[in-house]
C-alpha cells in the first residue's frame, strides 16, 4: 500500500501538476467544529454529483438580474432557486426598505465585541428577510494603511488585532440570522487610485489599462502578521466566501494569484467560495487555475461566459474537478446556513424589513468618543440644566449624506444650505445604503429630556451670540472609486467653527467623520470646550446623540486610529500617487497607525484607544497568570502552523496567559471604561518590530465608587511572530512587556514575563 500510494503521488507530480496544484486546495473534510457545516459540506458535494456540466457551470459564472445585485443561476431541476448576492457594509445597497446601519469604523470606535456580534445579527437577519443569499457586507481589506484610503470607513481600524476581533463577532453574528456576509477584499485593497488601471481623470471605475493597475509589494511576515490576521479570524467564525479584489500583489492579480490564494484556501483551511470584485478577472485560465470559484457579475460578457470550462478542460489546463471543486465551494453556506429551507424568503427588494432601531441606537451612542472637554458648571459637555439657549450650525438638518444608488451628496435644505451639506451619516458608493428616513441631530436635540428649558435653534453663524451654548457639527466624506484628496472637513467647516467660536465662548463641535481629519485649525481653540466624535451613525444617529450631550449617559467610544497634530506627521509613503506600471512598496511592514507613531517618536493630537468620560477610572493591582485553555474554532480551525506547538503542547490559538486588572470609577456617574492590553515583543527595538501592539481589549460598566476586576486572555498567536523561514508562527525567546490602560499611549501598569 505505501509503494502504491508513493507510485502514484509520483505519478501525479510528473505527469499533472494542474491537479497536484488544485488537489492542495480543494475543500476538505478536516477542520470543521460545527456538525451544520460538516453537513452542508456533505450535502454540496452530493449535489454537484447530480449535476450535468453545463449545470455546474452556470454555478460559477454570475448571471443578470433585476431583483439582486449579481446571481448564481440555481438548478432548478435540483430544487435550487437562483441564489442572490448583493452588498453593503451599512446595509442593502440596493434598497431603500432596510436600515443604514452606523458604518463598520463606527462600530470599532464601541470596542465592544459583543456589539459586534449583535449588529452582524441585525444586519444578517435583515438581508435574509428581503431574500439575499450572500451579501458582501464585511470589510476588512481596506484595513487602513493610509488615513487617505477612500474605502477605509468601510472597515474597522488600521490595527490588526482589533479588526480580527471585531470581524470574527461579525461573521458569527452573520451566521446565526442564515444569511451568509462575505468578507472583502482580499488581499491589499488599501487605496482606490488605480486599483481599476484608472487615472484620476477617469470616473474612478473605468478599467483603463492593466499595466496600471496597482501592484502592492508586500512581503511574507507583513502578509501574516498585518493583512492576513482578520481573514484567518473570519475563516475560524464561518465566513461563507470571500471576495478577491483588483489590485495586484506581488506581481500578479489577487484575483488570478495561486500564491494569495494558496494563503486563503491551504494555510487558512478556507472552505468557502472565492468570488471576484466586479469584472477583476482578464485571464480566465488562471482565475480558474489560481482558485476562483465565481465570476461576479459574470453574464455574457464574462471570461467565463461560452465555452470556457469546456474548452479548458478539454485543452488540459483546467481539470473538471478544480470546476466541481468550485461549484462545492459555491453550495456549501447554501445548506450549512438552511438556506435549502421551503421557508427562505424569496428576492424582494422592496420588502419592508427595517427591524433594528434598538441596535443601531446603541451602537451609535457606544463609539460617541469625547476627545476634549473644557468642562464646568456650564461649559462643554454635557449640556446642564443652567444653558438657556442652544444654537445648532453646520452639517445636520433633516436631510443627509450618504448613498442614494450610485450617486453620492444630497445637501441640506435647511438655512445653512448655501455653505453647508447634510447630516452625514454614511459614506457614499456601494459601501453607503440609502435610508428610508433619518434621526438628524436637529430634530432629536429640539426636544429636550426632561427638566431641561433650553431654546434650541437653527441660527446662521453671524448670529451665534443669541446663543448661550453653540453645537457645530462638521463631517468629512468618501467613497469607492476615489481616495481623499485632503484630511479637512467638507464645506468651509473649519471656517465655520472659526467664526462661531469666535462668537460664542462654548462651542462644541461635533464631527460625523470616514476617517482621520486635520483637526489643527481648531483643536487648540480656547472657545472649542467639547469635541465628540460620531463617526458615521447611521439613520438613528441623533437618537444615538442625545443623551450623551445631555448627560443621561456618559461617553464611552475610543478612537479606533490616530489624530495627528499635523497632517504631515502621517506616513506619506502609505499611498501611491505615480501613474505607470504602478508598485506600492510595503516597507513600512508592521508600523501602522500608533505603531508608526510610536516607533518614530511622534506626538500625536489624539492616540490610538483615547477617549474621554464624565467620570474618571483608576487602574490597580495587574496580574498575569500562565493559565492553558484549549481552543476550539466557532465553526472551522485553520491550517496555520505553530512551531512551539510540540514543546508547549498547545495550539496557535489557545490561551497561554491570563491577564487581571481592578478598575474603579473613582467619579461621580456611571459609566464604562475599556480596558486595553499593549505587549512589546522581545525584539521591539528593531526597526522593524513596533514598540508595542495591541493584544487585548474588555469593555464593562463600572457603577460610580465601585470597582471591577476585568480579565483579558492571551492566546499563543497574540505572542508569537511569524517565521519566513520555517512558514510558521513561533514565540520568541526572551523578555515580553505586557502593560495595561485605557489608550495606547495612557499605560500606568505593567509587567514582564520570560519565555
Amino acid at each position: 500500500m505505501m509503494i502504491a500510494t508513493s507510485a502514484w503521488l509520483l505519478l501525479v507530480a510528473l505527469s499533472s501538476p494542474i491537479v497536484a496544484q488544485e488537489a492542495s486546495r480543494s475543500v476538505s473534510e478536516a477542520g470543521f467544529t460545527s456538525p451544520a457545516w460538516s453537513e452542508g459540506l456533505w450535502k454540496a458535494r452530493a449535489t454537484v454529483a447530480e449535476m450535468t456540466f453545463d449545470e455546474k457551470v452556470n454555478m460559477t459564472n454570475g448571471a443578470a438580474t433585476t431583483k439582486c445585485g449579481f446571481e448564481l443561476q440555481g438548478v432548478p431541476r435540483l430544487g435550487i432557486n437562483r441564489l442572490c448576492f448583493t452588498g453593503g457594509p451599512a446595509g442593502n445597497t440596493n434598497s431603500r426598505f432596510s436600515s443604514t446601519f452606523p458604518a463598520t469604523l463606527t462600530l470599532a470606535a464601541t470596542w465592544d465585541r459583543d456589539l459586534a456580534h449583535q449588529r452582524g445579527f441585525a444586519l444578517g437577519s435583515e438581508f435574509k428577510a428581503q431574500g439575499v443569499n450572500g451579501a458582501g457586507s464585511i470589510v476588512v481589506g481596506p484595513l487602513g494603511r493610509s488615513p487617505y484610503g477612500g474605502r477605509n470607513w468601510e472597515s474597522y481600524s488600521p490595527d490588526p488585532y482589533m479588526t480580527s476581533v471585531m470581524v470574527g463577532q461579525t461573521v458569527a453574528g452573520w451566521g446565526g440570522s442564515g444569511c451568509g456576509g462575505f468578507i472583502k477584499h482580499f488581499i491589499g485593497n488599501e487605496q482606490e487610485y488605480l486599483r481599476l488601471g484608472a487615472l484620476w481623470t477617469d470616473n474612478g471605475y473605468v478599467t483603463d489599462n492593466i499595466t496600471r493597475i496597482i501592484n502592492d509589494a508586500i512581503d511574507d511576515a507583513t502578509m501574516h502578521e498585518v493583512y492576513l490576521a482578520p481573514f484567518a479570524e473570519a475563516v475560524r467564525f464561518g465566513a461563507p466566501g470571500v471576495m478577491c479584489s483588483y489590485n495586484g500583489v506581488n506581481g500578479s492579480l489577487a484575483c488570478e494569484n495561486s500564491q494569495v490564494l494558496d494563503l486563503l484556501k491551504s494555510e487558512l483551511n478556507f472552505p468557502g467560495y472565492v468570488v471576484t470584485d466586479f469584472g477583476a478577472v482578464f485571464n480566465g485560465t488562471a482565475a480558474a487555475v489560481a482558485g476562483t470559484d465565481f465570476i461576479a457579475p459574470g453574464g455574457a460578457d464574462s471570461v467565463w461566459a461560452n465555452s470556457f470550462w469546456r474548452d479548458a478542460i478539454d485543452n488540459g489546463t483546467v481539470t473538471e474537478s478544480r470546476l466541481d471543486d468550485a461549484v462545492t465551494r459555491n453550495l456549501l453556506a447554501y445548506y450549512a446556513l438552511a438556506q435549502d429551507a421551503d421557508d427562505y424568503p424569496t428576492p424582494d427588494f422592496q420588502r419592508w424589513v427595517v427591524n433594528s432601531s434598538s441596535i443601531m441606537t446603541e451602537i451609535g451612542k457606544e463609539a460617541l468618543t469625547l476627545v476634549k472637554n473644557s468642562a464646568s458648571e456650564s461649559t462643554g459637555l454635557p449640556i446642564t440644566k443652567s444653558v438657556k439657549s442652544i444654537g445648532v450650525f453646520g452639517d445636520t438638518g433633516p436631510r443627509f449624506v450618504g448613498n442614494w444608488p450610485w450617486t453620492s451628496i444630497t445637501w441640506d435644505g435647511g438655512i445653512n444650505a448655501t455653505r453647508h451639506g447634510g447630516y452625514q451619516i454614511s459614506g457614499g458608493d456601494s459601501g453607503g445604503s440609502p435610508p428610508p428616513f433619518i434621526v438628524s441631530p436637529y430634530e432629536a436635540i429640539k426636544p429636550q429630556p426632561d427638566g431641561l428649558l433650553s431654546a434650541v435653534e437653527y441660527p446662521l453663524a453671524v448670529d451665534a451670540a443669541r446663543v448661550q451654548k453653540a453645537i457645530v457639527f462638521v463631517s468629512s466624506y468618501a467613497q469607492e472609486g476615489y481616495d481623499r484628496t485632503t484630511l479637512k472637513v467638507r464645506t468651509d467647516g473649519d471656517e465655520l467653527i472659526a467664526k462661531v467660536a469666535s462668537i460664542c465662548n462654548d462651542t462644541v463641535v461635533v464631527v460625523n467623520t470616514v476617517g482621520q481629519i486635520d483637526m489643527s485649525a481648531w483643536a487648540d481653540n480656547d472657545n472649542v470646550t467639547a469635541i465628540l466624535f460620531a463617526y458615521l451613525p447611521g439613520m438613528y444617529g441623533g437618537d444615538s446623540l442625545v443623551p450623551v450631550l445631555f448627560g443621561e449617559e456618559s461617553p464611552s467610544g475610543h478612537l479606533p486610529w490616530t489624530i495627528a497634530r499635523d497632517i504631515s506627521d502621517y506616513d506619506s509613503n502609505t499611498i501611491y500617487n505615480n501613474t505607470y506600471h504602478p508598485t506600492t512598496e510595503f516597507s513600512e511592514g508592521e508600523l501602522l497607525d500608533y505603531r508608526y507613531f510610536d516607533k518614530k517618536g511622534i506626538e500625536p493630537l489624539y492616540e490610538f484607544g483615547f477617549g474621554l468620560s464624565y467620570t474618571t477610572f483608576k487602574m490597580s493591582d495587574l496580574k498575569i497568570t500562565a493559565n492553558h485553555i484549549g481552543d476550539i474554532a466557532w465553526i472551522r480551525e485553520t491550517n496555520e502552523i505553530f512551531l512551539n506547538s510540540t514543546d508547549l503542547g498547545q495550539g496557535l490559538y489557545d490561551q497561554s496567559y491570563e491577564v487581571n486588572m481592578t478598575i474603579t470609577n473613582t467619579g461621580a456617574m456611571d459609566a464604562k471604561a475599556v480596558a486595553q492590553l499593549y505587549i512589546s515583543q522581545p525584539d521591539n527595538a528593531s526597526p522593524t518590530r513596533p514598540l508595542r501592539t495591541l493584544k487585548g481589549f474588555e469593555k464593562v460598566m463600572i457603577p460610580a465608587g465601585d470597582s471591577v476586576e476585568v480579565q483579558i486572555s492571551v492566546r499563543n498567536k497574540d505572542i508569537a511572530v511569524w517565521s519566513t523561514d520555517h512558514q510558521g508562527w513561533y514565540i520568541q525567546p526572551g523578555q515580553f512587556t505586557l502593560a495595561t490602560g485605557f489608550s495606547s499611549r495612557d499605560l500606568p501598569l505593567s509587567t514582564e514575563i520570560f519565555m
